[in-house]
């Protein structure tokens, strides 16, 4: 090999290479939750929001095409969301109400 085809070489070893860049994904519309989205609206993990959804409780995810990604209908969420506030059970707390103590029965 010449030494003229060793320093060619040799530059072209030491050049970086150009990088491939990954297309960016279309956003989803706001209309959609994303599953990031979702974890930070509803007060549940993503395996409760599974079996949630797999008994038909929880509002159901669909893929966004082209792309793989997974979105839920926001509406559908908020809506769930309200359904399980207005099931709640409150009981009334009265300001400056002490704690029930427990008598201590161990002492004799």
């Amino acid at each position: 090999m010449s030494e003229q085809s060793a320093n060619a070489a040799s530059q072209k070893l030491n050049e970086p290479r150009p990088r491939r860049r990954r297309l960016p994904q279309p956003l989803p519309p706001r209309d959609y939750l994303t599953r990031h989205e979702l974890l930070a609206m509803v007060p549940l993990c993503m395996s409760t929001i599974d079996t949630l959804e797999k008994r038909g409780i929880f509002p159901s995810r669909f893929k966004l095409q082209p792309t793989s990604r997974v979105v839920w209908k926001r509406r559908e969420v908020v809506r769930f969301m309200e359904q399980r506030a207005s099931r709640r059970v409150h009981e009334p707390h009265v300001r400056g109400e002490a704690a029930a103590v427990i008598p201590n029965t161990t002492d004799s």
